[in-house]
């Protein structure tokens, strides 16, 4: 207003659009949560050194693609049966490190724990823990 581009009555009354386009949301979905927790055992087992009989994210990553394209046609069936196969692998998965931590003693299963109960409530259908906003779907 003080240069003079602006008069006094031009700001009397002010239309603002607030329209808002979301672009690019992620929800989540219990393939890709399963391939989290996976991915979190596997994380936690190599920073410790343990030796994991296979670790099945190759497979889990495979698994999350098929589910993702099946689950947008008519096979939801299939889709579920992949979801299926990847609660089994993350228990394998959370099984070997627990016998493996049992060789660690007392200070290396503390490390664990709570890392391992997150995963065990991922394995069980519909539970998302790791929707930290505190969103249930």
């Amino acid at each position: 207003m003080a240069s003079g581009a602006l008069s006094p009555q031009a700001c009397v009354r002010i239309t603002v659009d607030t329209t808002v386009q979301t672009k690019g949301v992620a929800h989540r979905t219990d393939a890709h949560l399963l391939l989290r927790a996976m991915e979190h055992v596997c994380r936690l087992a190599r920073k410790h050194e343990l030796q994991l009989r296979q670790s099945f994210l190759r497979l889990g990553r495979e698994a999350r693609r098929e589910v993702a394209r099946l689950i947008h046609g008519k096979g939801h069936k299939q889709a579920l049966r992949h979801l299926r196969k990847m609660r089994t692998w993350l228990g394998r998965l959370t099984r070997d490190v627990c016998r493996k931590i049992e060789v660690l003693g007392e200070r290396g299963r503390r490390r664990y724990r709570q890392g391992l109960r997150r995963d065990a409530r991922t394995r069980r259908k519909g539970a998302h823990p790791y929707a930290s906003d505190g969103c249930r779907s």
